[in-house]
């Protein structure tokens, strides 16, 4: 009998910024989704770290009240050419007053050079609601941690899955 593969990614936000449209859908070993999390600070812990442009004009989406939420969930797709393997992408989206995605980029990848299309593709084209300072929409800032990991892996791994 033949089995078959699945792969998928998916955005998960930190508890700190967690919109509906993108929280909680987890799954273990044997079938979990990948996760994304904003993060309040890029993570300098990889040698693939990118140094980026400074965004002054940006409000950090932490001290915004609302912070900007995604109008829907954002579900990265995992690469075929990923096979079985699991990363993250770190990225920085700069936001407008408006909602719309001004720029997105890549801060970290582990590993490096296999996920980073499918995270930039994914955010490029999301829409978000603006955050608000003092009750006016402002341009805001988020960093975000994509997870990738294969799941439906059939003869991969081992155990029941349910």
């Amino acid at each position: 009998m033949a089995t078959s593969v699945t792969h998928r990614a998916e955005a998960v936000p930190a508890a700190a910024q967690a919109p509906a449209a993108l929280s909680g859908r987890r799954r273990d070993q044997h079938g979990e989704l990948p996760t994304v999390s904003p993060t309040a600070q890029p993570m300098t812990d990889s040698a693939t770290q990118t140094a980026l442009a400074a965004a002054p004009a940006y409000h950090a989406a932490k001290g915004l009240d609302p912070p900007p939420h995604p109008v829907q969930p954002i579900d990265p797709v995992y690469p075929e050419s990923a096979g079985l393997q699991e990363g993250s992408v770190v990225l920085r989206v700069l936001i407008s007053a408006s909602g719309e995605v001004d720029d997105v980029a890549v801060v970290r990848a582990n590993p490096a050079g296999l996920f980073e299309s499918s995270a930039l593709l994914a955010f490029r084209q999301a829409r978000f609601t603006p955050g608000y300072f003092l009750g006016i929409p402002v341009k805001s800032l988020i960093y975000v941690e994509v997870g990738y990991t294969p799941i439906n892996r059939g003869g991969a791994v081992s155990g029941q899955s349910h």
